[in-house]
This record gives structure tokens, C-alpha cells and sequence, in this order.
């Protein structure tokens, strides 16, 4: 019992999310993009290889969460950097990639 009750407290939980990102440094966020894409690509391993197809499951949950999580980091460094949110940068582009194909945009958003 006395096992339980001096049990530590668990810390404040962190959420991850632009709020909290954006409390990083540009050179914070620049390393952290780069770690979680470095540690994805470790985790998510070759599906072919024995030891990795073992684990293949928790391995895709686990990298997706790193996906996430660098997608935020570089959310927050694009609005930083350019002062514009990526998603808006994206549909200009989409949009003038459209125009220049002569491709109509009749019926709104796809």
C-alpha cells in the first residue's frame, strides 16, 4: 500500500498543437520537423522485413502520430516565416495550376 500512496504524479499533460508549438523557436521547430520525419522513418520500418511486419501495426499508429505532429511544427514555421497559412498557399497554388491548364473551377471547392 505504502507502494501506492507514494506514488509520483504524473505531469501536466501537453498538448500538442499550434498553440503550443508556436512557443518553440524557428530553430526548435526546424530540428523537431526534421526528428519526427527522421524517427517515422525508422518506426515505420520495411514491410518486408521480418522484425518490422512484426510490429507493422503499432508502427503506423506511431509514425502517423509523428506525422501529425510535425505537420504542426511546420504549420506554425510556414505562418511564422511567410505570415500566410499553408492551406491558403496551397489552394492559390492549386488554383493557378488550374487556370494554367485552362481547367474550370465551376461548382466550388472539389
Amino acid at each position: 500500500m505504502s507502494n501506492v500512496i507514494g506514488f509520483p504524479q504524473p505531469a501536466a499533460t501537453v498538448h500538442i498543437n499550434d498553440e503550443t508549438m508556436s512557443l518553440l523557436a524557428s530553430d526548435q521547430l526546424i530540428y523537431r520537423i526534421w526528428d519526427l520525419l527522421d524517427s517515422t522513418v525508422e518506426i515505420i520500418g520495411n514491410p518486408n522485413d521480418p522484425d518490422s511486419r512484426d510490429h507493422w501495426q503499432i508502427n503506423q499508429q506511431e509514425a502517423y502520430g509523428n506525422s501529425l505532429e510535425a505537420q504542426i511544427c511546420a504549420r506554425v514555421l510556414v505562418r511564422r516565416i511567410i505570415g500566410v497559412e499553408p492551406r491558403e498557399i496551397q489552394r492559390e497554388q492549386t488554383r493557378r495550376l488550374l487556370a494554367a491548364c485552362g481547367i474550370s473551377r465551376d461548382g466550388g471547392e472539389a
